[in-house]
């Protein structure tokens, strides 16, 4: 960018993803969605439980503070006409505060203007329709925040900055557990930075968030209320690695994932086994893939767990591209890669906001057989009948 300084190009970086936000199809901001479990689970929780308990309140295996805080929060302030204005946004935020890392972030795999700025809008390019502006895969997002800290220099963080990134890691380390998994990596990083200060208070927020999350997995474990760590889901285990390995390459058509997953390996022949600083992002794209299929609902995999671990192997081809290690070919795959992620992926969101699905409205409410009145929430159609189900007077604040 022209003559412009950093802190006027991370803004016109940051307008122009906005922008891009919004057309993608405005009404997730005009006509505002719920989605799913944001619903059925975390909004049910506070008309159930009502605001204290329902914040403090592990579900579906584990704690979600983020989901949690907003659903209740926005109950508080909105109540169930304006709560999906309230979500869209409080998610829109988290969600630009992560793929906007490297904007704020020093590292070496981001070290000018190209990488940088590539790396946000792949980042956003790649943000697939499930996960896409609601609270419920915040976790998602969080992940990608917390490898790209990881892979920052961590020690040219100071003051309110350190303030500010060691809040957004509480809450990635308290939402779910896509975060804290990421706690070998820590443990590495702080032992090579010689335990100073810096990161082991980076390291005490990851480790005290990993904690909440076993002990709310134990807690839902004892009330019967976790089902997806059985033993018998392992016999799905392969193939959910491979549907998600395969959501690496998620935004090209199914037959060339393959062939793209089998090139990267090819690239990576002698060095897969040898821990080299560049190849950090692909380590832990593969750690990511290995431990999100596990944790996955019936060991299945899929898209949105292949999310972070995409983004971290386009880094690591951002890092390919500039040294020309790989020759033109490599620039090609590259080019290919970026521009069918854009394509494929941020045009298309039927699957995330399909306009042929009820609007989510709090006057708009069905009757079960049961005489239950309920709101129905995205998504709809097939075999999804998400809903929240009203107490009296449950619209109101």
């Amino acid at each position: 960018m022209l003559a412009l300084n950093e802190k006027q190009k991370n803004i016109v970086v940051l307008l122009i993803a906005l922008i891009g936000i919004f057309l993608r199809e405005p009404l997730y901001f005009m006509q505002p969605r719920i989605w799913a479990e944001e619903g059925s689970v975390h909004i049910q929780a506070v008309l159930d439980h009502g605001l204290i308990a329902s914040i403090f309140s592990p579900h579906l295996g584990y704690f979600s503070l983020a989901n949690n805080i907003i659903t209740s929060v926005g109950f508080k302030l909105f109540g169930l006409e304006g709560i999906a204005y309230f979500t869209t946004f409080a998610s829109l935020i988290f969600m630009l505060l992560c793929i906007s890392a490297p904007l704020y972030l020093k590292s070496k795999f981001w070290d000018d203007d190209f990488k940088r700025i590539s790396l946000v809008f792949f980042a956003l390019f790649l943000s697939y329709q499930e996960i896409w502006l609601n609270t419920v895969n915040l976790q998602f997002y969080f992940c990608l925040f917390g490898c790209l800290l990881f892979l920052s220099d961590i020690d040219q963080i100071d003051g309110a900055k350190f303030i500010a990134v060691s809040v957004l890691l509480l809450f990635c380390s308290m939402t779910g557990v896509t975060t804290v998994v990421l706690a070998p990596f820590y443990i590495y990083k702080c032992w090579k930075a010689g335990w100073n200060r810096k990161h082991l208070s980076i390291l005490f927020i990851l480790l005290a968030g990993l904690l909440i999350q076993l002990l709310s997995l134990i807690y839902l474990s004892m009330g019967d209320q976790v089902a997806r760590f059985s033993l018998e889901n392992l016999a799905n285990y392969p193939i959910g690695l491979l549907r998600t390995f395969a959501g690496i390459f998620t935004e090209v058509p199914l037959g060339l994932r393959y062939i793209l997953l089998g090139y990267l390996i090819y690239i990576l022949r002698k060095d897969l086994f040898v821990v080299r600083e560049l190849n950090f992002p692909v380590l832990m794209a593969v750690y990511l893939v290995l431990v999100f299929t596990f944790v996955s609902l019936k060991m299945s995999g899929g898209e949105r767990y292949g999310y972070a671990p995409c983004v971290l192997i386009f880094l690591f081809m951002l890092n390919l591209y500039k040294t020309n290690s790989q020759g033109r070919a490599f620039r090609y795959l590259y080019f290919f890669i970026f521009v069918g992620a854009i394509v494929k992926f941020f045009v298309v969101t039927d699957d995330g906001y399909n306009h042929n699905w009820i609007p989510y409205s709090a006057n708009k409410t069905f009757v079960d057989d049961n005489g239950a009145s309920y709101i129905r929430v995205f998504p709809q159609g097939g075999n999804a009948d998400w809903r929240i189900v009203l107490h009296d007077n449950a619209a109101h604040r």
